[in-house]
């Protein structure tokens, strides 16, 4: 399914995202729920809570979509009795370890498989291998396989899982049971995925066919009229908000509260984005699912295609400087960096004032070997701002350091 596809499939669906905890038996390297305290029950949704909540939802249409994650759901002492009620109006969808054996046997011999959309399961290997546990993450997908449940195992990315990816997709291949690789999103040894990876990385994932991979990417939405407040929101510990990734702005009611949906879009105030709210923005452009696309090609490792793409956005939009900037990365990943300096210009002279341009454009110059002009135009840079990401590259200049930085791809939907 493509991304135009996708905007219209979403945008009269009400979707329901609760997380019904905040603890998780597991203590993975990436995830920002690290184990905690599993004999602290308060940290659980309060059984009054949850009731209501759960009332709240049975308000909504039946075609609404309810998403239950955690922490891990499945520690919830109520996850069977929420799913029975919830499952008799809605379609559910759960995202879990599937490790919480008695309760998943509890689960499968009570839920019908039809009212269950979908079991989101993680594989977290390194986290099982230590817990040995390999055989029973197996023996539980082939229990959910048996009941008639429909589920995919998802395999984050993570840079240091990367040296056994291959060889973990070919052992759950072995068992009939296909991973569904996820880009890691966010900062690893000072750099930000999933852009970050690199070409050795890069060439792991082109084994695998691309719309085998989740294809979520995180992207820069601030500024843009977005509908989410029209049919999502976002429960965590009883307080309702609009958008995930805003936790201290647009929160319209709490869990005693009837559920209330505008129709009116707000502005976008978050740098970072990467919920299905961006295919429901009210002001994305056919140059916006273009740039989209070839970000995860770029991701993906498909250097062509995704050239393709940022082309397509400047042919709709001449001035749309993110696409000139991403054509410069492509082409400095390629050793090209004239032609890449050449774009990192072009996309510096529609945006004079954005620093990420002007470092990619700077790098550039010390791979032509133009070292003073690179240290020159940093310092004609800092005499009308400051700016932290140019002093340090400045200071690295002038001290003759040896360093190897990347230019960055610009993930900016409403460049400025």
């Amino acid at each position: 399914m493509r991304l135009m596809d996708i905007k219209d499939n979403t945008m009269n669906e009400y979707v329901v995202n609760w997380t019904l905890n905040e603890i998780c038996n597991f203590n993975c390297a990436y995830c920002f729920n690290k184990k905690k305290d599993l004999k602290s029950k308060f940290k659980f949704s309060e059984k009054i809570l949850s009731k209501k909540i759960y009332k709240n939802i049975l308000n909504l249409k039946e075609t609404a979509k309810v998403l239950l994650i955690g922490g891990e759901p499945f520690l919830h002492e109520d996850i069977i009795k929420i799913c029975k009620v919830l499952t008799k109006k809605f379609h559910v969808t759960i995202a879990t370890n599937l490790s919480i054996e008695k309760k998943i046997q509890e689960f499968v011999n009570c839920i019908d498989p039809a009212s269950i959309d979908r079991l989101n399961i993680s594989c977290h290997i390194e986290e099982r291998e230590k817990r040995k546990e390999v055989y029973d993450l197996i023996r539980n997908i082939d229990l959910l396989r048996k009941k008639g449940f429909n589920f995919i195992l998802n395999y984050v990315l993570y840079p240091s899982l990367m040296n056994r990816f291959i060889d973990d997709y070919a052992f759950f291949n072995s068992y009939g049971i296909k991973i569904q690789p996820k880009f890691v999103r966010g900062n690893f040894d000072d750099k930000f995925y999933p852009y970050a990876y690199d070409h050795e990385i890069k060439n792991k994932f082109l084994i695998i066919e691309k719309n085998e991979f989740s294809n979520s990417m995180p992207i820069n939405a601030r500024g843009l009229q977005c509908h989410i407040n029209s049919n999502k929101i976002k429960i965590d510990n009883g307080v309702i908000r609009k958008c995930s990734y805003d936790k201290f702005q647009n929160n319209f009611s709490n869990a005693h509260n009837k559920f209330k949906f505008d129709s009116d879009p707000v502005i976008c105030k978050n740098k970072l984005c990467n919920c299905t709210a961006r295919f429901k923005f009210a002001d994305f452009k056919e140059v916006h699912y273009y740039l989209y696309e070839g970000l995860f090609l770029y991701v993906y490792g498909d250097l062509k295609g995704s050239k393709e793409y940022f082309c397509k956005v400047l042919t709709c939009d001449n001035k749309f400087s993110p696409a000139y900037n991403n054509l410069g990365v492509i082409e400095y990943d390629l050793g090209n960096f004239k032609e890449a300096n050449k774009f990192f210009y072009d996309a510096m002279s529609i945006h004079q004032n954005n620093s990420l341009y002007v470092k990619n454009y700077v790098l550039s110059l010390l791979k032509l070997e133009e070292t003073e002009k690179a240290k020159n135009f940093c310092v004609e840079f800092l005499k009308s701002r400051k700016n932290e990401r140019i002093f340090d590259l400045s200071e690295k200049i002038s001290r003759k350091e040896n360093f190897d930085l990347r230019p960055e791809i610009s993930i900016e939907f409403n460049p400025e």
